[in-house]
């Protein structure tokens, strides 16, 4: 059969070759594999590219000749396509030869097989170094983000080197991009990191702030140590980098250094630094008591009210009693007053009957002339009229405490057993006409009506 689709190829019109051509890709047949590569050498550019995708799975190293040449051409997407091609193509010996071909290639075929050293991630480091030297800053590009890809713990000095003295200016991004792309990839993290701050002493100004951008995308415990160590520098510039990079850390390991940051009376960016501790706190995934404490401790630490709002929003977010024990104590802070109020209620009201009520009580002391206008309990259709027993529970307080026993027994019964209920309260407090609804069992307090 694939003989037959194979001699049928050169029948069909170019629209449908590329249909014929998937259809032999999905037999696998190694018997269509010349065909494939004569299809892909010429003709239109959309059966030459399904050609090559079907050589993905069909070539082996002795397509690489014709592979190497069309990966060479001008057409960039038959290009991209045949060096799609040659990323994946297996075999023994396929690396080896990729290398053994950098002597003799031509000025294009040079660069395609650089380039495929990257891709492949051949240990080639001694020809990426000798054409990173090139006179040609084609080549050199090429190469230089190939050792980004293939360079190793050892060689991380010499992409250092690049970038805190190129030897052509125009090669220093380049050279940064492939420092930072093989300190990513890089298993021995720390040890990359040592390396990486002991280059930082020496660099020019430029190059520090690169060194630390680099630092910042690996993370780690070692990189945030070093750059924290430059934001408590007696640099400015550097100061106003580290800090920057510590304030989107992607981790919580920057929380102890952007800490006694803001703790530091006299840094510049001191405010900056407790931004950034308290985006820790808001945005990654730690254990309660972890959140809580960052949030005491930011609470403490920081300088300016509109810090401990922010902090009061982490309250919100991430709701338990240990939370609501801090927005109770700022409460008593009054310039904080009103806006930790507001956040007790809300913490409060979502952790529901695992709300102490005494320490509820301390946020919501202040009378309020309140009055039931209508109250349900139940669910669907099978609710129960409860305004005139919620009225006695009323002291003048958005706190409303009924039966410890929870709403059956407070309200005279269950109206629908063995199914989730809510009360439903519209009120009027202080004037205002407001509305709520609260889950069975749930800590009752009325919202301040808007």
């Amino acid at each position: 059969m694939s003989r037959k689709l194979v001699t049928a190829l050169s029948d069909i019109s170019p629209e449908l070759r590329p249909l014929l051509i998937l259809a032999l890709a999905d037999r696998g047949d190694a018997e269509a594999m010349p065909t494939m590569l004569d299809a892909a050498k010429t003709g239109p550019v959309s059966v030459r590219i399904a050609a090559l995708k079907v050589l993905k799975s069909l070539a082996d190293a002795s397509c690489l000749p014709v592979l190497i040449s069309i990966a060479a051409e001008n057409d960039g997407e038959v290009a991209q396509a045949a060096k799609a091609t040659l990323k994946s193509l297996p075999g023994q010996g396929v690396n080896a030869d990729l290398v053994a071909r950098l002597g003799n290639a031509g000025a294009a075929e040079r660069l395609v097989l650089i380039e495929l050293i990257g891709m492949r991630r051949i240990d080639a480091v001694a020809p990426l170094l000798k054409a990173a030297d090139d006179a040609d800053g084609k080549v050199r590009a090429v190469a230089i983000a190939a050792l980004g890809e293939v360079a190793k713990l050892d060689n991380v000095p010499l992409l250092i080197a690049r970038v805190v003295s190129p030897p052509h200016d125009e090669d220093a991004p380049i050279a940064l991009k492939a420092l930072q792309a093989a300190c990513v990839r890089m298993p021995q993290r720390e040890a990359c990191a040592e390396k990486l701050g002991a280059a930082l002493a020496d660099a020019p100004g430029g190059a520090k702030v690169a060194i630390l951008e680099t630092l910042t995308q690996m993370g780690g415990k070692k990189a945030v140590q070093i750059v924290g160590e430059a934001a408590q520098s007696d640099d400015v510039r550097l100061q106003d980098t580290a800090t920057r990079l510590l304030g989107v850390w992607m981790s919580v390991d920057a929380g102890p250094v952007l800490l006694q940051l803001a703790k530091t009376p006299d840094h510049p960016y001191k405010y900056r630094a407790m931004s950034g501790y308290i985006r820790l706190a808001r945005q990654f995934l730690m254990p309660d008591s972890q959140r809580a404490a960052m949030c005491r401790s930011a609470l403490e630490a920081a300088g300016r009210e509109k810090e401990r709002k922010r902090v009061l929003e982490v309250i919100e977010r991430y709701p338990s009693v240990d939370m609501l024990r801090m927005a109770v104590e700022t409460a008593k802070n009054p310039k904080l007053k009103d806006d930790a109020t507001a956040a007790a209620l809300v913490v409060a009201k979502k952790i529901g009957g695992a709300a102490p009520e005494v320490l509820i009580a301390q946020v919501v002391r202040e009378p309020a002339k309140i009055e039931i206008l209508k109250a349900e309990y139940g669910v669907g259709k099978k609710r129960k009229n409860v305004t005139k027993i919620l009225r006695r529970f009323v002291r003048g307080f958005p706190l409303i405490v009924v039966s410890p026993r929870g709403y059956n027994e407070a309200f005279g019964g269950d109206p629908a057993p063995n199914v989730t209920k809510k009360l439903t309260v519209r009120y009027k407090m202080n004037g205002k006409v407001g509305e709520a609804e609260f889950g069975e069992n749930a800590t009752i307090i009325l919202p301040v009506p808007k």
